[in-house]
């Protein structure tokens, strides 16, 4: 992993994680329609666990694939034969 210290990224999480349930909790509280953003926090709690791992969380990863095919030399090729093909039908 990297150089951050284990004990502090779990604390860390315990505390990130407490505080979106504590605004969902003030939410429903003050009679919200909303979480009051824990959704949010937990997803971009996520995001940052899976680049601590060089992950890609899953509310990405079509997007992560999109771009990887769009940089990838043979998927040009493969669009053109495709349209050439859907044209053909």
């Amino acid at each position: 992993m990297n150089n951050l210290d284990e004990k502090v990224l779990k604390r860390a999480k315990e505390r990130w994680q407490e505080k979106a349930k504590e605004a969902e909790y003030n939410a429903g509280m003050e009679g919200r329609y909303d979480d009051g953003g824990c959704t949010h926090m937990l997803q971009l709690l996520s995001a940052f666990e899976h680049g601590l791992r060089g992950e890609v969380p899953s509310f990405l990863s079509s997007t992560y694939k999109q771009v990887e095919n769009e940089m990838d030399p043979e998927y040009e090729k493969y669009l053109e034969l495709k349209k050439k093909f859907e044209e053909e039908a």
